[in-house]
């Protein structure tokens, strides 16, 4: 089945454009989902490229899985590094040796966490191929978006020498329309759009299936793959170390308190932490404050906040409110001082069986091991 590729024709011109032309260096960043992984697959292909997925690991666990990658350069013949010195030494031999090489550290942020030399270590080996012109290309890649952007301040050893330097964005609702099934009318295009927003992984998630089963199968039944998406991000971000309070403020967002104080008053703390939550979750593309166009900004006191992701604004409006949340079964005291366990509540949605639309959902409450209990009839019918 051929590839297909959405609007990533200008990305993928420039990365190829940079390879036929070494050295160089780039760095490419973009939140989860966007396809940056797909993208530098793509545009960089061939026996001479080394694709390294780095994962959350110890360094010596990473060290040796990139070994792994690199023993396509040598017929696979077995590799071992000591370091990330030890790693670039050998790619430079393999450079002289073999020619032009390609290598791309995906979610490099795990990589430079686990060594804090690392970074540094790179300039010293890139100032040396790009002073002696040497045919390398090295891509460093990352969906840490505060992390990868502090690459390229100045004060960090990577400031200045990339060539290229993309943020791959979500699509927008045109390019994200090339996903949905041939002869979808404009309506459902708006409606699909409105729903998944255009992450490309949403979108492929989704493939062609009418809306009603878009909502049934990946969003609303527990275990899917969006049911829980936003809530999963969110506890992903390598620096947000307490995801409370930004799923705060996009639930209260989401149910309409847009202004700093109203968000603040929801949250129960103060306006400049709230404004803080709010700064790192616009980084993210979740939120943007919108600021009335008036005289000697005037209007900026009236400005308010909104979520600008849209499938965000519709699990935060429409599917948080009628999900279910596990609370953990820890030991409460009672007021006799005897501990208590915390009884386990699940909501959940299923499809009802008693009626002939499949859009019909049943909303149902489980406690502890008890028997279900109905809660809500036809709380969904897509038209």
């Amino acid at each position: 089945m051929p590839v297909r590729i959405v609007n990533r024709e200008s990305e993928i011109a420039q990365l190829q454009a940079i390879v036929a032309s070494p050295p160089g260096l780039v760095i490419l960043s973009g939140r989860r989902r966007v396809g940056k992984s797909f993208l530098l697959r793509v545009a960089l292909d061939g026996a001479r490229v080394v694709h390294f997925q780095s994962e959350e690991q110890p360094l010596a666990l990473q060290l040796e899985a990139f070994a792994r990658e690199c023993g396509e350069l040598v017929a696979g013949a077995p590799l071992a590094f000591s370091s990330w010195e030890d790693a670039f030494a050998f790619l430079d031999r393999q450079v002289a040796v073999g020619g032009p090489v390609v290598v791309v550290l995906d979610e490099f942020q795990y990589l430079a966490y686990r060594d804090q030399g690392l970074v540094s270590g790179i300039q010293k080996w890139w100032d040396r191929w790009d002073h002696e012109n040497t045919p390398i290309v090295l891509v460093l890649s990352g969906s840490a978006l505060s992390f990868m952007s502090g690459l390229l301040s100045g004060g960090r050893p990577t400031h200045g020498r990339s060539a290229y330097r993309p943020l791959v964005r979500p699509l927008d609702y045109r390019d994200a329309a090339g996903f949905a099934a041939t002869g979808s009318t404009p309506v459902q295009l708006v409606q699909r759009y409105a729903v998944l927003g255009g992450t490309p992984q949403y979108q492929r998630w989704a493939g062609e299936r009418a809306l009603g089963l878009v909502l049934r199968e990946i969003i609303l039944t527990p275990g899917a793959p969006l049911h829980r998406e936003p809530d999963h991000l969110i506890r992903e971000e390598d620096e947000i170390r307490e995801p409370g309070p930004y799923f705060g403020a996009l639930e209260a967002i989401a149910g309409g308190k847009t202004q700093l104080g109203e968000i603040s008053s929801r949250l129960g703390v103060g306006t400049p932490l709230v404004s803080a939550y709010l700064k790192r979750l616009q980084e993210l593309g979740y939120v943007q404050k919108v600021v009335p166009l008036e005289a000697r900004g005037k209007g900026r006191a009236r400005g308010y906040w909104k979520i600008s992701d849209p499938f965000f604004r519709f699990w935060f409006a429409y599917v948080l409110p009628n999900s279910g949340f596990t609370y953990p079964a820890q030991d409460y005291n009672q007021v006799n001082g005897q501990p208590s366990l915390a009884e386990t509540v699940v909501l959940y949605f299923r499809p009802d069986s008693t009626t002939p639309d499949p859009a019909d959902y049943l909303l149902l409450q489980r406690v502890n091991d008890a028997a279900p209990e109905l809660v809500a009839r036809n709380i969904y019918h897509a038209t």
